[in-house]
């Protein structure tokens, strides 16, 4: 799996997750922290996948 494609997921989570926003009328508060942990989990395994990449190709 590529770093687009992983790029990819991470966004489409990340819009899902904005547009719960606007589904939901009164969010709880387990939605919006696990929602949270969840989006940053994704972007930080893109960061860190792009990272490996970069230190493999020196």
């Amino acid at each position: 799996m590529g770093t687009r494609t992983l790029a990819l997921i991470a966004l489409v989570i990340t819009m899902a997750y904005g547009i719960g926003f606007g589904l939901i009328g009164e969010p709880s508060r387990l939605y919006v922290v696990g929602g949270a942990l969840i989006v940053t989990a994704a972007w930080v395994a893109v960061g860190m996948l792009n990272n490996r990449r970069r230190d493999e190709a020196r």
